[in-house]
């Protein structure tokens, strides 16, 4: 006899609307939601924790929203954020335009007020919000139907890789009334490859004489990177990728970050294309430095998903599931070796001298990547140092790199993106790599990590200024005053917060690190000096100088 019987008319009566949610949300795999809480998803919070998600609480809305944006790109599954109304709504918008621009599976779960009580004082327009974004939306205003539209919505996240935001008013989480039952949203076949595009993609790749392949996140994600890999050979091209795929090709042909990140040789090999197989990447600005890096005579075949884009006036575009379309030209092309027809050239290490008490940016991006494991997740942070890691820092794959500024070039959000990077992949040591900037914008995360002891090493490249403004408006010569700052102790800061620090003004000094890695006890932070007069290699190509 079972001897705590349970009270199941007491049991059901405290089966509200928050813990069927809550139970939803786990159900579709929330395994860990970062949160702020206020009396609109407090019981929402909670119902969390009792289902057995992990609740992480962080100190800015902005903050939380970041990380579940570092969570998604470095992780397997949607990153998930619970923010309180109004202002905790508008507090985290910034990352949130990240993860719809950058296509990224994220989905924001935001308290409301009571249905019909516009007169509050926290009452702002979600939707009209959301909708100014560019960010789809939904309210969970229908009790009958609340479960069964809040698991839809999770399911059309993963299934679009974009982000959303669900409106979860407080009435609605104190009801009793929230049925609990939903049927799972079918699983549809992708459309069928487009044989006559297959034709024409294929006329273009048989006459290149310098072909390219081009790989963007959206290859990641279909995993089709061997099977490129393997085109690339049989064609005889060299492979490269945007920056939020960096670390699918590896090996002599591998010509890297294609556009501004890319070094200078690199880029030169790459702008020779005549033609581009690209695929799932939206082929930004940054990656094509603004439509300048391919002559007009290139080419381009373009594999992708995404309906919203257009066909150029160079392109073969292939709409549909890349998983299904790159296995197909890899089945129409021969399977014998070709000699590729560029070779990635070796990098030289930079000649100008350093003044005694900084370091140069170059060199300590090298040094950090002998210094580090190579099982890393590298999260960059925002600004003109931003290139030097994403340059001389390896990784292991794409789900290894966390690129907080891809398309909006917001800064301050990695510290908050780490956390969440961190978290989702434990099994790997996470990097941060930041400008003093955008570390003081995420200063309160610092207690987060701090104060859930997170094994994280965080550099922070501090030139005292803003150092893309500078070196953007200075050689036009206009002032920048107002760009510069006195320099922070930000050793300091991160030691008041439970941090390891160190500062560093030399390579000898990355001892620090060589220590901290023996046990990796709580977070790190090395606040590196490094040269600010220092213009990196992918600035002016980014600015057409």
């Amino acid at each position: 006899m079972d001897e705590h019987p349970v009270d199941e008319a007491g049991a059901a009566a405290r089966r509200d609307g928050a813990a069927v949610l809550a139970q939803v949300l786990v159900d579709h795999g929330a395994r860990r939601v970062f949160a702020i809480l206020g009396d609109s998803n407090h019981r929402l919070g909670h119902a969390l924790e009792a289902v057995g998600c992990t609740v992480v609480v962080g100190r800015h809305e902005g903050g939380v929203a970041a990380m579940a944006l570092g969570a998604a790109l470095a992780g397997t599954g949607p990153g998930v954020c619970l923010v309180h109304q109004g202002p905790g709504f508008t507090n985290a918008l910034t990352p949130l335009v990240e993860a719809a621009k950058s296509r990224v599976p994220m989905l924001m779960l935001v308290g409301d007020t009571a249905e019909g009580d516009s007169g509050s004082p926290f009452h702002v327009d979600e939707a009209a919000i959301t909708a100014a974004l560019g960010v789809r939306f939904r309210a969970l205003d229908d009790p009958r139907r609340a479960a069964a539209d809040l698991a839809a919505v999770v399911e059309e996240v993963v299934r679009t890789s974009a982000p959303m935001v669900v409106s979860v008013p407080r009435s609605l989480q104190a009801a009793s009334s929230v049925a609990p039952t939903y049927e799972p949203a079918p699983v549809g076949r992708g459309a069928a490859v487009d044989e006559a595009e297959l034709a024409k993609a294929m006329t273009l790749l048989g006459s290149a004489r310098r072909p390219l392949v081009l790989a963007g996140r959206g290859a990641w994600s279909a995993r089709v990177g061997d099977d490129l890999g393997e085109l690339a050979r049989r064609l005889g091209a060299p492979t490269c990728t945007t920056a939020l795929a960096k670390g699918l090709f590896a090996g002599e042909q591998d010509l890297g970050v294609c556009g501004g990140f890319a070094l200078p040789e690199h880029r030169d090999l790459i702008a020779r294309a005549d033609v581009v197989l690209a695929v799932g990447t939206s082929l930004s600005r940054w990656t094509t430095l603004r439509s300048r890096l391919f002559g007009p005579g290139t080419r381009v075949v373009r594999i992708d998903s995404d309906p919203r884009i257009a066909v150029g006036r160079h392109d073969v575009q292939i709409r549909g599931d890349a998983a299904r379309i790159v296995p197909a030209l890899l089945d129409r092309v021969a399977p014998a070796d070709q000699d590729t027809w560029a070779i990635a050239p070796s990098y030289r290490s930079p000649a100008d001298p350093t003044p005694p008490g900084v370091v140069h940016p170059v060199l300590l991006s090298r040094e950090l990547d002998r210094l580090l494991p190579p099982e890393r997740t590298l999260v960059v942070d925002g600004g003109h140092f931003m290139g030097h890691p994403m340059t001389f820092l390896a990784v292991p794959d794409p789900a290894a790199v966390v690129l907080t500024s891809a398309r909006y070039q917001a800064i301050g959000l990695g510290l908050g993106a780490a956390v969440g990077a961190a978290l989702a992949r434990p099994d790997r040591l996470t990097v941060l790599c930041a400008g003093d900037a955008g570390t003081a914008m995420a200063a309160s995360e610092l207690e987060t990590a701090g104060r859930l002891a997170i094994p994280l090493v965080t550099v922070v490249y501090n030139d005292a200024q803003y150092g893309a403004e500078v070196h953007h408006f200075g050689p036009l010569g206009e002032d920048t005053r107002l760009d510069r700052y006195p320099s922070m102790q930000l050793a300091d800061v991160a030691r008041a917060w439970g941090w390891h620090a160190a500062t560093v003004r030399s390579l000898g000094d990355l001892g620090a690190l060589e220590v901290w890695l023996a046990d990796r006890t709580g977070p790190l932070l090395l606040d590196a000096r490094v040269d600010p007069h220092v213009v990196g290699h992918f600035f002016d190509a980014a600015h057409g100088r």
